[in-house]
């Protein structure tokens, strides 16, 4: 049995189109949630669409691609509460019906390295993404 950075390592080399597209895929899906108002997001966020189509991929590509855009610095767990969301200590429960219930770790963007990453994956963030974080940014200065 291989450990995680080898088998992430691994995943680079031979899925490195399917990593980096779910990748993209999740930093978008933070980006929408920000831009409603909400603070942190999850794996569930990502679209069904989004998802990897093989029964392999779909289990080991968003562990890895989360890994590796936090040690990026494009996320950051979240460890906060936001009960109004069901987030308890970062965790929630998933919102995949096929997750049956399961807890899941939030995260928190960071907005100038994960607009950087995608812009560098041809997927540059909207411009009305980019608004509302500088709208919200404006907010908690005040």
């Amino acid at each position: 049995m291989k450990d995680f950075p080898a088998a992430r390592d691994a995943l680079a080399i031979w899925k490195h189109s399917q990593l980096i597209a779910y990748a993209c895929a999740l930093l978008r899906a933070g980006f929408a949630e920000r831009a409603a108002g909400r603070p942190c997001f999850g794996s569930d966020n990502v679209p069904d669409a989004d998802l990897p189509q093989d029964l392999e991929s779909r289990h080991s590509i968003p562990g890895s691609a989360a890994a590796m855009l936090r040690s990026a610095g494009c996320i950051a767990d979240n460890f906060l509460t936001y009960s109004e969301m069901g987030v308890y200590g970062g965790r929630r429960k998933s919102g995949r019906e096929t997750a049956n219930g399961r807890k899941i770790g939030t995260y928190t963007l960071i907005v100038p390295v994960a607009e950087e990453f995608l812009r560098r994956n041809g997927q540059p963030v909207r411009v009305e993404q980019r608004a509302e974080q500088v709208d919200m940014k404006m907010e908690g200065v005040a």
